[in-house]
Order: structure tokens, then sequence, then C-alpha cells
């Protein structure tokens, strides 16, 4: 039973229509696939530079609020100033202050971050700035396994001669939200377009080859009597309106074609009617005469 229905499908399979939608259908997938590629690489730059922007003005403004005083670096801010306490417990969130020695002076409360202030890691990268004279900006991840951006940099104590070490940090797990909501919304996305895609460009396929199905049962139509059946044309001006026009053209020359057949078997019905009269004539007077003889 299975078999017979397989078998009864198949020949849909074939049509023109179905290789027409199918191919739309398929084409339309990798476009879309390509479209989600290049979208989740594009979404994930852009919040990779933003976070990058905010993190270096988050360090500007972190160097801002620090000032040197007899060599040590201070927070400069009125206690009284709401908003300035705001900003500053923002700043605190995920930073680092320390000396050229490595030794810690300011540092965010979070113990999940000791990769943050760890010693070697501090005067490698404070060798590495004074090298290259460029922020160092890497990822870590918390025990709790949230990742952090943290942009480090190097402040001079002109009055003193000395280098600060400056670390700042911001979560990316915001990031991460918008980019899994971009993929789920994708996803979600994806199979509705195909499902109404599939239905439009089968339905679509379908008006398209309509002028050949015209053509089709035209071609069945024809019989001795009709041979100059014309089909009307869409006025669309295009190959089946083309191919209706050519269909219509050899109907034309098939009729007058048989036309010419049938005046001509008349002519020569006319013309042969008279001789045949005669022969018939004299093949009966000879008969009666045959007759009387015997």
């Amino acid at each position: 039973m299975a078999w017979k229905k397989l078998h009864d499908v198949g020949p849909l399979f074939r049509t023109l229509r179905f290789r027409l939608a199918s191919t739309f259908l398929i084409l339309l997938t990798a476009v879309l696939g390509v479209v989600g590629v290049v979208g989740t690489q594009t979404l994930h730059t852009i919040l990779e530079n933003q976070s990058e922007q905010t993190l270096h003005e988050q360090l500007s403004a972190l160097k801002g609020w620090i000032r040197f005083e007899d060599g040590d670096p201070i927070w400069f801010m009125d206690p009284a100033d709401s908003e300035a306490v705001a900003e500053v417990s923002r700043l605190q969130t995920v930073y680092v202050v320390a000396n050229d020695e490595g030794h810690i002076r300011y540092v965010s409360s979070d113990p999940g971050m000791k990769d943050l202030y760890d010693r070697k890691t501090i005067l490698s990268e404070m060798a590495q700035i004074e090298r290259t004279n460029e922020p160092i900006i890497k990822t870590i991840i918390s025990k709790d396994k949230i990742p952090y951006q943290v942009l480090s940099s190097i402040s001079v104590d002109a009055d003193h001669d000395k280098k600060w070490y400056f670390a700042e940090g911001r979560s990316l797990a915001g990031d991460e939200l918008i980019l899994r909501r971009f993929r789920r919304n994708f996803f979600i996305f994806l199979p509705i377009a195909l499902v109404v895609c599939a239905l439009v460009s089968w339905y679509s396929a379908g008006a398209g080859l309509r002028g050949l199905q015209s053509v089709e049962k035209a071609a069945q139509n024809i019989t001795g009597s009709n041979l100059g059946l014309q089909i009307p044309k869409r006025g669309a001006n295009d190959e089946l309106d083309r191919l209706i026009d050519s269909f219509n053209q050899m109907s034309g020359r098939l009729q007058e074609s048989f036309e010419q057949i049938r005046r001509f078997s008349t002519d020569v019905s006319h013309e042969l009617r008279t001789p045949l009269t005669a022969i018939q004539g004299q093949l009966e007077v000879a008969d009666r005469k045959s007759t009387r003889l015997n």
C-alpha cells in the first residue's frame, strides 16, 4: 500500500511545476542560511566594537576619578554627589589599580575574579603595554561562568615618575543574550519563511504554467473539424505568450494546408467524375451487347 502511494506521488516530483518551485525554495534556503550566518557574525562584530568602545570610555572615566597625591592614587569625588557616587560604583564593578610592582591598590570586590588581579599577569601586561604602547583587551571567565571583557593600560604619576596599572571590565552576558535571542528568533523565523515561500512558489509556478496548460488542452482538443483552433494570448508579451502565438500560427498553417488538401480532393473528384461516368456507360453498353450475343 505504501509503495502504491509512493508510486502515485512519483510523477509529481517530475513535473515542471515541482522543479521550478523546489529550485526556488532551495535557492531561498541557501540565501537565508547565508543571511543568518553573516547576520550573526555582523551582530557579533558590532557588539564587540561597541563593547570595546564602552570599555575605552569607562577606563578613561576611571582614570579621571583617580588622582595621585604623594605618589598614591586616591578617589577624587564628592560623597554627597549621588550621580558621582553612582558612576564610581558602576566603574568599580570590575576594575583593578596596581603599581609597577604588581601590588594591588584598588580592586573589585568580586572574589570570583581572581584572574583579574593576578600579579604575574599584571606585570606581563605592563611590560607588553610599554613595549607596544597599546592597551590590552582580553576576556576572562568568572567562577559563575560569566564572561568579562577587560581593557588594561598604564597611567603615569608624573610627579613621582611612577607607572600605575589600570584595568576596567564589563560583563558580556548581555551581549551573549542578544546573540542567543537573534539566533533563536532566526531559527523560529526560518521554517515559517520556508513554508510560506514554498506555498507562494508552488502557486506562482502553477500560475506561470497556466499558459502551457492551455496549449496542452488546445492540442488535445484539435480534431479534423477545428484545426485552426486559436488560444487567446494573456497580453504579458512573455515567453508563454510567444509560445501561444507560435502555436496559433501553427494551427493556422495546419488549417490552411488541410483546406488546400480538401480543395484538391474536391477538384480531383470533380475532374474524374465525367470520364468515369463515360467509362461506366461504355462498360454497360458492352455488357448488354455481350448478353445479346449469348
